[in-house]
């Protein structure tokens, strides 16, 4: 069923290309380089990278990746961030690089997963702040898990307003007809894939909803997003701020895409973010 091959996805695992990468990237910095590891809540392992600067700010910054990837992916962002002083925590999602778990679940466990990280950063630095950054699955778990106590702000790079949005689009991909048509005749069969997760794996896929997260009272919120997004059109970025614009502020990129969103006014408009609320 489309609903299993969703939710099975091919793990990339991690080498050791990108294990020396992450080594010379500390060493570059003169940052100490930690693996570190805990239990979600079912008990499924998770594991990561802590980068910690010479001379660190106080606050950190978690890091989150998309689908199918893994957390040398994060490392650009990581030597931005660590070069400012900032300790970065790059994590591999369930079902990703070396973490356990067989199933990516779009937010439904993965944020509960982020929550207990943030728990984990609290326990090693009481009085630190906590800012999530988050690309493609890894902005929307990201927003989701934005309540977590200690999170300062959260920071969603090109993400999905919810799966049941994200699911409607891409039926209007496969079909031509945009997402009128899943949320509408074809509306049953979203949700019978929704009710069939529920019974199979126990997993409340519609409750993977950022908009939802984001519409309660929190920390701030930048979202950016490409206008040109084909993967997460760029109405999950005006779903988002709807959902709450005193939260959320948010910067649509000229002709950007799904992915290779960076450069120089990315960078700034990070920092920027971080330092203003930290």
């Amino acid at each position: 069923m489309i609903v299993d091959r969703a939710l099975h996805r091919p793990r990339r695992a991690l080498t050791g290309a990108e294990r020396t990468q992450a080594a010379h990237l500390a060493a570059s910095l003169d940052a100490q380089l930690d693996t570190v590891s805990l239990a979600a809540g079912d008990g499924v392992p998770l594991q990561g990278w802590l980068f910690t600067p010479g001379h660190p700010n106080g606050t950190t910054v978690v890091l989150l990746h998309g689908i199918t990837s893994n957390r040398a992916d994060l490392l650009p962002m990581a030597r931005l961030v660590v070069a400012e002083g900032y300790r970065a925590l790059a994590l591999d999602g369930r079902g990703h690089g070396d973490s356990g778990g067989e199933l990516v679940t779009f937010g439904a466990l993965e944020a509960g997963d982020t929550r207990q990280w943030v728990q984990w950063i609290g326990r090693r630095d009481p009085t630190g702040c906590v800012f999530v950054f988050g690309g493609s699955l890894g902005a929307a778990v990201a927003l989701q898990a934005a309540d977590a106590p200690g999170v300062c702000g959260v920071i969603a790079q090109s993400g999905f307003a919810s799966l049941r949005e994200i699911a409607f689009d891409r039926i209007g991909q496969q079909l031509h007809t945009g997402p009128w048509l899943g949320r509408s005749v074809l509306r049953p069969g979203v949700e019978v894939g929704f009710l069939y997760a529920r019974v199979r794996y126990g997993l409340d896929l519609g409750g993977a909803a950022a908009t939802t997260a984001v519409a309660r009272p929190g920390p701030p919120i930048l979202v950016i997003h490409g206008e040109n997004d084909d993967n997460a059109p760029v109405r999950h970025a005006h779903l988002l701020q709807q959902a709450n614009p005193a939260r959320v502020s948010l910067w649509i990129v000229p002709g950007g895409a799904h992915e290779g969103i960076g450069g120089a006014e990315r960078d700034a408009r990070v920092l920027a973010f971080l330092a203003q609320r930290r």
